[in-house]
């Protein structure tokens, strides 16, 4: 298990800093203690993180056909084409054969942590690629703007619970 908690089967997610302002709508002193117990535990706030991240990479795979930065994937080898053409799942595309790795994609999630991942056995070559396989990388996995700008939006609703005004 890495320092992230997350095992060999899962890919975390990008990680990154959120900041956020806050404005007491209570005594200082209440406040602060509301948003420290708030910020101890933000299960409910990773929870929806998580759902948003597991919807973001299943419209990926399922639709878009990009990055989390937004950059299309790489088109299939021929090779590929002729084989998911036998197979009769071309018109899924990319990463979309069987849907074993569209169902494979979780979340874990923590008090102050949300991982989300795959434990299909070729989400990381699929992720990454494998050159030795003329693999290319096509990444599914990861925060685009959209989904950071979310986060921080689902962390700040929950920490304003507590009597602050963001």
């Amino acid at each position: 298990m890495d320092a992230a908690g997350c095992d060999g089967g899962l890919l975390p997610l990008q990680t990154g800093v959120i900041v956020f302002k806050v404005e007491f709508t209570a005594t200082p002193e209440k406040a602060i203690l509301e948003m420290i117990g708030r910020l101890t535990d933000m299960t409910p706030a990773m929870a929806e993180i998580a759902e948003n991240s597991i919807t973001a990479i299943k419209l990926r795979i399922t639709t878009t056909k990009m990055s989390p930065d937004g950059d299309p994937w790489t088109d299939w080898r021929p090779m590929t084409v002729r084989s998911r053409r036998r197979r009769g799942t071309i018109s899924q595309g990319i990463l979309w054969d069987t849907g074993n790795l569209l169902n494979s994609i979780h979340a874990r999630i923590l008090p102050k942590m949300v991982a989300i991942g795959s434990n299909a056995e070729y989400a990381k070559e699929l992720q990454k690629g494998n050159p030795a396989n003329y693999l290319v990388g096509r990444p599914f996995i990861g925060w685009s703007l959209r989904e950071v700008e979310f986060a921080a939006m689902a962390i700040t609703e929950w920490v304003n619970a507590a009597h602050i005004v963001a």
